[in-house]
């Protein structure tokens, strides 16, 4: 069967998976609720949400996610009545069940899907207790297995109960487990291993050694008793599940400062496999704190949280995070505590806080500590940690090795509080001990005329958020959303609005609040973020009379968000390369909303600046002279060739090359402006180094001044771009944002047109200590376009540019049916029905003289150019038009090299189609006997000699349209699948023979439409097509 991918920029697209792909078990047959969404396969990292009718209570997981190893996460969700003996005991993905009453005695029985293994309970009983007997069953596929996590904690939860019980009666519950070894109980383990051929040796082997580890892991000593074993439990069998550090903690941060080990932001949180059980001698630390611990549990609470108001009994006017702090850490010392172990024993130490005037002498002692030669202590002890010792005013107690990583607390009235500095916890709004933008409840407030769930202070990593709008309002954005490791939301902020203004609801991006609810002509919506959060795009957006909005939307970022090099390069390409790659359109043309600003014939300025000063590493630096030679080699692919002004600055500005030098001639080799720029060493700036920002901005304005002066009319022809390379940490030269001001007027006055503005001014933050707040002023905004681009590193800001040149591709979708192994025990070892997917370009295509579109049957659209009536056109009548004799003239497109090629081919049905289908057999690989087994209805089929000679397809051509051309208009019929001959190895024009069949997925299918029409019928995948 030949066969290969091909990617056809301007028609539908396939593509033939290599490996079969996970899925995880159907969970159709949740009773008495609801599953959503509805899909025939859940593939890895698809989401579930379940909801219980009215009436019934839920339990279990309400969001599921499918996981890499075949199983969903979380727990089988269960909606109940519970008011019989026994709880709904649920009903697993994929397995099915008799039985629906729970009292003493009655049974359920399970049994999984095909292809599907029961493992657990096929029955279960209901007991007196209340308990169902055995274990819940799961379905697992061929490809499903257990995550170390999970067989640790399956197997470890079973046998260590039963190892480390010395004071269990018989018969207690531990969470549904029966302990079965009371107080001086025996424990007989007997373990075997399979050694038949059917096992491999290499596993054997590590079958032996796990054994070997098991063994060491329960008996440590010979003479172990119960109660060693316990204590040996305790202190070994402590596994962690999960480790988040701080994103911004680097021990080796400020080694060459004579620093060597630098603490600041060293903060983690630990998640251990198996919850710790408490005792009478074990105090947790909560987060935060709650009302359900017990008379021997006191609670540790952390501070700017509603529980902690509630402990310090603060009113929820007065319970702000200022308050905390002014009740607990107002006065320049602070009594407070930390638990140190020495062996067994766990002693309370206590310390002083030192502040106000007790700081500066602390915080000085730091620079005596080992291994240190930094002079400034403040560098080294920033405000970010508190400091205790010494003898004054009081003697304190000292932190030994080993005391690392305790909390550090006060005891207000009989309450602890772990005191933490006010940046680790700003209203639960931001947190930084998590990787991502944690919002408060208050983001599902400022979800305009709707509701999002599920409602959350805090959202971490992988959460997931749902939006639904109220009655009578239309939803536009995304409806489901995940916290992204960068501290960013996926997908577009979501909006609620009725459209009857004459501007569109511009929504409340997460994070901020909105002034303004008013959207016609000239109404203003003003946006500001929340506490630690810094503003990127427009505070201020006005109504145009366009129905457009001015200015970007804004985002909300703190200090650990970045961008991906996936959205700096679609960001800033979409903005820069509309100008480079323009010359067949008009001024003004509208592409998708954007306007093109490059006439054919314009010009068009780049002014690049970089930092050099001392807050830019030198390492940055390099990597950033490798950026820009990258971008300049990128840009130079395009058939515009730009002007350049390269300078590089710290306290003074040194040009590699001025705009003046670089259009007379003078310097205009990009090659030796390159080697100039590669020269420049990091040190040349000798001791001048400042960061004199705004000295780089009037550098960049006052060569637009001489432009300008030399040419006005050019100069208003000529599109100005500049970029800036800065972590805008300035500390001389004055505010930028005037000059940065200046060029924009001066830009926006000689532009053809007020809507027109010939100016693109873009900032990419350096360095890890980005100051967001004042680069947002150093930028231009505009309506669905970014300026002002963080990237985590300067090698993910070298990909970023790396990326600009190609197609990339944004989505791919899979037919749900599709499974090319299906019917591999049939004798069918590779099976393409549904053998098709939507392919979505980060990019937009450009239609041009060489680039036409294609039409879609069963579309409102294709009737049009069939010139059918809205009462005649239906998928029927489309059939007929297209396709409704024996034989159909039909084409598809073949690539040889540079050339693209039309070829023509005959669809047959009818008399014809059986010895078509038939000839499916033949190829190499089917040994199955039914060919409509092979070939469905799902399919055409084109190819053979009879009643014509058909062009054939060649490895390459799959994924390409089959089309029929009534009158002018192609309309797309099938896609190219497979073939039953590879005759192309020597020639791409070989000769076909009666056998030589091809098979295409026919568009006329009811299950391809629906496809279709999922994701192009609503505007999920660009302009939404209306289906018959």
């Amino acid at each position: 069967m030949e066969r290969e991918p091909w990617l056809n920029l301007f028609l539908l697209a396939i593509l033939c998976p290599l490996i079969t792909e996970i899925t995880c078990p159907n969970p159709r047959s949740f009773g008495n609720g609801e599953v959503s969404p509805h899909q025939r396969q859940y593939f890895v990292n698809d989401t579930t949400h379940y909801a219980c009718y009215s009436g019934y209570d839920f339990r279990g997981s309400g969001t599921r996610v499918c996981q890499a190893n075949g199983k969903w996460s979380g727990g089988t969700p269960v909606c109940g009545r519970n008011s019989d003996r026994c709880p709904d005991p649920g009903i697993p993905p994929g397995s099915t069940r008799d039985g629906n009453i729970f009292n003493i005695d009655d049974k359920v029985t399970y049994r999984c899907d095909s292809k599907l293994t029961l493992i657990g309970s096929k029955e279960r009983i209901c007991r007196e207790n209340g308990q169902w007997t055995g274990t819940e069953p799961e379905c697992y596929a061929d490809f499903t297995y257990d995550t170390p996590e999970e067989a640790s904690e399956g197997f470890s939860s079973s046998l260590k109960a039963n190892l480390a019980v010395s004071q269990q009666y018989e018969g207690t519950d531990q969470h549904g487990k029966k302990i079965r070894v009371g107080k001086g109980g025996k424990l007989d383990i007997y373990i075997a291993l399979d050694v038949s051929d059917s096992i491999d040796e290499e596993d054997f082997e590590k079958a032996k050694d796990v054994i070997k580890t098991l063994i060491e892991k329960v008996y440590d000593e010979p003479d172990d008793t119960p109660e060693r074993i316990t204590v040996d439990l305790e202190v070994k069998g402590i596994k962690v599940k999960d480790y988040i550090p701080h994103p911004r903690y680097d021990v080796k941060l400020k080694k060459d400062l004579g620093i060597p080990e630098y603490y600041e932001f060293d903060v983690a949180l630990i998640q251990l496999v198996d919850p710790v059980i408490m005792g009478p001698d074990l105090r947790p630390i909560c987060i935060p704190c709650t009302k359900e611990m017990g008379p021997d549990l006191r609670p540790i609470c952390i501070p700017c949280t509603k529980e902690t108001s509630g402990a310090l009994k603060l009113s929820d006017r007065e319970g702000t995070c200022r308050k905390h702090q002014e009740e607990l850490m107002s006065s320049d010392t602070v009594k407070a505590s930390f638990m140190s172990v020495t062996g067994k024993d766990i002693e309370q130490k206590l310390i002083t806080i030192k502040q106000g005037k007790w700081r500066d002498a602390c915080v000085e002692d730091a620079k005596k500590a080992e291994g240190i030669t930094a002079t400034n202590a403040k560098a080294i002890v920033t405000d970010n940690f508190l400091c205790s010792g010494g003898i004054e005013p009081t003697v304190d107690d000292i932190a030994c090795k080993g005391d690392s990583g305790g909390a550090t607390f006060v005891v207000p009235g009989n309450r602890l509080v772990q005191v933490l500095h006010p940046l680790c916890c700003v209203l639960m709004r931001i947190s930084v001990l998590a990787k991502g933008v944690t919002l408060s409840q208050k983001m599902g407030a400022f979800f305009g005329n709707g509701e999002v769930s599920p409602h959350q202070r805090q959202y971490f990593v992988n959460d997931t958020t749902h939006y639904t709008c109220y009655s009578g309002y239309d939803f536009r954005g995304s409806g489901t959303r995940v916290c992204q490791a960068n501290g960013k939301w996926s997908g577009g902020t979501p909006v609620c609005g009725r459209n009857s203004d004459r501007c569109p609801d511009p929504g409340i991006p997460p994070g901020s609040t909105r002034d303004g609810n008013i959207f016609n002509i000239d109404d203003t919506v003003t946006y500001r973020c929340d506490s630690k959060l810094t503003l990127i795009g427009s505070k201020e957006r006005i109504c145009r009379e366009n129905g457009q909005w001015t200015g970007t939307e804004p985002e909300c970022y703190a200090d650990f968000t970045y961008d991906t090099p996936e959205e700096a390069s679609e960001g800033f390409s979409s903005s820069l390369i509309t100008n480079l790659g323009v010359s067949q359109q008009y001024e003004g043309t509208d592409q998708y909303g954007k306007k093109i600003r490059v006439s054919k014939g314009g010009k068009i300025d780049i002014y690049i600046a970089l930092d050099v000063s001392d807050s830019i590493d030198e390492e940055d630096f390099e990597k950033a002279k490798d950026v820009i030679k990258t971008l300049i080699e990128k840009i130079s692919y395009y058939e515009v060739s730009p002007n350049y002004e390269i300078l590089i600055f710290a306290t003074d500005v040194v040009r590699i090359v001025s705009m003046r030098d670089f259009k007379s001639g003078q310097k205009s080799d990009l090659s030796d402006i390159l080697k100039r720029l590669q020269d420049y060493k990091y040190s040349s700036k000798g001791d001048r180094t400042g960061t004199n920002i705004a000295l780089a901005y009037r550098s960049i304005l006052e060569s637009m001044q001489i432009e300008n002066e030399r040419n006005k009319e050019e100069f208003k022809q000529t599109q100005h771009v500049v970029i800036m390379f800065t972590d805008g940490q300035a500390n001389m030269g004055g505010n930028p944002k005037p000059l940065v001001d200046q060029i924009k007027y001066l830009v926006q006055q000689n532009s053809p047109s007020e809507e027109q503005e010939n100016l693109e001014m873009y900032v990419f933050g350096m360095g890890d200590d980005v100051n967001a707040g004042d680069m947002n002023d150093f930028k231009t905004d505009r309506p669905n376009e970014k300026f002002f681009f963080k990237l985590k590193t300067m090698n993910e800001l070298q990909e970023t540019f790396d990326e600009m040149i190609g197609i990339k591709v944004k989505d791919y979708i899979p037919h749900p049916r599709y499974d090319v192994k299906l019917k591999k025990d049939m004798g069918i070892p590779e099976y393409y029905e549904f053998d098709v997917a939507l392919i979505q370009l980060v990019d937009p295509v450009i239609m041009g003289p060489d680039l036409r579109p294609i039409c879609i049957p069963c579309t409102k659209e294709t009737s049009g150019a069939l010139k059918l009536s809205d009462r005649e056109g239906t998928c029927r009548k489309h059939q007929e038009e297209l396709m409704s004799s024996d034989t159909v003239k039909a084409s598809f497109m073949s690539v040889d090299g540079n050339n693209i090629e039309r070829k023509l081919i005959t669809i047959k049905q009818g008399q014809w189609r059986d010895a078509c289908v038939e000839d499916a057999k033949k190829a190499e690989g089917i040994t199955a006997t039914n060919a409509k087994a092979i070939v469905t209805d799902n399919f055409l089929c084109s190819g053979g000699i009879e009643p014509t000679v058909d062009d054939i397809t060649c490895k390459g051509d799959s994924g390409g349209a089959t089309f029929v051309v009534p009158g002018n208009r192609l309309v797309q019929v099938g896609i190219v699948s497979w073939g039953v001959k590879d005759l192309c190895k020597n020639t791409r024009k070989p000769k076909a023979d009666s056998h030589t069949r091809d098979y295409h997925t026919n568009l006329f299918s009811a299950e391809v439409r629906e496809f279709l029409k999922t994701y192009l019928g609503d505007g999920k995948l660009g302009t939404p097509l209306t289906f018959l």
